[in-house]
């Protein structure tokens, strides 16, 4: 017998991420937005960010990057983004840009566009 999956939240302007629950292990989800990769992270206190995730050298994935100390380092050439700030901290480059989080109950969503 099949259950009926509960349908997701929906928020106008923005993406159902996940739930709080969901954050527990791995603290980050990476959706997908107009094509392109967007992490959003849970910090140690609870509260949620989030970063664009595609490299502004050549447009590579960094979700699928080394992340240590708080920092990704780019697969492809090396290029190393502050995930809190977005800041490149080893080239000129503009930074990872971060989508608005908010949570309304258990449910965690994600803006469509970025902050300007």
């Amino acid at each position: 017998m099949k259950t009926a999956s509960k349908p997701k939240p929906q928020k106008s302007g923005f993406v159902f991420v996940g739930f709080r629950h969901d954050f527990a292990e791995k603290r980050v989800i990476t959706v997908r937005l107009m094509g392109k990769p967007v992490s959003v992270f849970q910090r140690k206190d609870g509260t949620f960010y989030s970063r664009e995730m595609s490299c502004k050298h050549q447009g590579a994935d960094l979700s699928m990057s080394p992340v240590s100390g708080g920092k990704v380092t780019c697969s492809r050439h090396g290029w190393q983004y502050d995930l809190t700030t977005g800041r490149c901290v080893n080239r000129d480059s503009p930074p990872l840009r971060e989508h608005p989080v908010e949570v309304e109950g258990d449910a965690v969503f994600v803006a469509l566009f970025p902050q300007s």
